[in-house]
């Protein structure tokens, strides 16, 4: 189940900047829009290296040792040799072509589960 999205939104003044969009509902009953800034574009390397502290580390248990060995391998061989510095907007997820949901590539404060 959606439970938001996230989108490239230009400002007048500044930077552009990623914008989280959900709904939820009010006090009388109706779903209200809501949103909340993400900050500015990110380039590849920065997603790959945040992905790496949160995604990949060895404790990270909502991951086999065999699907992290396997995307740090795609991460180093393929991704970022070729899109290390591409800053990273809605055309170039268009130019990567990955068939991903671009929410669920961008979507950088997801909480994970606290596992004991």
């Amino acid at each position: 189940m959606q439970q938001g999205s996230i989108i490239h939104a230009e400002r007048r003044s500044g930077p552009d900047v990623w914008e989280f969009r959900w709904r939820e509902p009010g006090p009388d009953g109706k779903r209200k829009h809501r949103a909340r800034l993400k900050g500015k574009p990110l380039t590849i390397s920065e997603l790959a290296e945040h992905y790496r502290q949160r995604e990949l580390k060895p404790d990270t248990v909502w991951k086999t040792y065999s699907t992290k060995l396997t995307y740090e391998g795609y991460l180093s061989k393929w991704i970022l040799p070729r899109w290390e510095i591409t800053s990273l907007r809605a055309s170039t997820l268009e130019k990567l072509n990955c068939g991903c949901d671009p929410c669920l590539l961008l979507d950088l404060a997801a909480p994970r589960p606290e596992i004991s």
